[in-house]
């Protein structure tokens, strides 16, 4: 989950300086004109699919915050092949594999709702800003 925190807070500061400050973990995505933040994000999603929560007894922590992580992700990087992995196949698998699930479910079940709407209103070139 550090590593999560980590490249999400290198993909905001990237997005917000549009200076890229990865010390080289980041990986080539499909194709070389990839900018760093559609990198970031390939290495995020690499990283959470390989998460083992059950590892941990706090994996109910864990689940919500993979949760919060994919939210901002999804807010941060604008990809359609991005949204889809996470809904297609990053969710089924935190659904089945996370334990302690059900104490968290109620909130990261909320996340989902709304990364699956985010994903309906970019399929329309529609744009979520969050206003601070």
């Amino acid at each position: 989950m550090n590593a999560l925190y980590c490249m999400l807070c290198e993909i905001a500061f990237e997005e917000a300086n549009q200076s890229f400050t990865s010390d080289g973990l980041v990986l080539a995505i499909y194709e070389s004109s990839a900018t760093p933040i559609e990198n970031m994000a390939y290495n995020v999603c690499q990283i959470a699919g390989n998460l083992n929560f059950s590892a941990s007894n706090t994996s109910d922590i864990y689940t919500l915050s993979l949760a919060e992580v994919l939210l901002q992700l999804v807010f941060l990087s604008r990809s359609d092949a991005l949204l889809h992995y996470i809904l297609d196949v990053l969710w089924p698998q935190l659904e089945k594999t996370g334990r302690g699930y059900e104490h968290s479910h109620y909130p990261t079940q909320l996340v989902k709702r709304i990364i699956a709407q985010i994903a309906v209103f970019w399929e329309n070139n529609r744009v979520i800003l969050l206003i601070r």
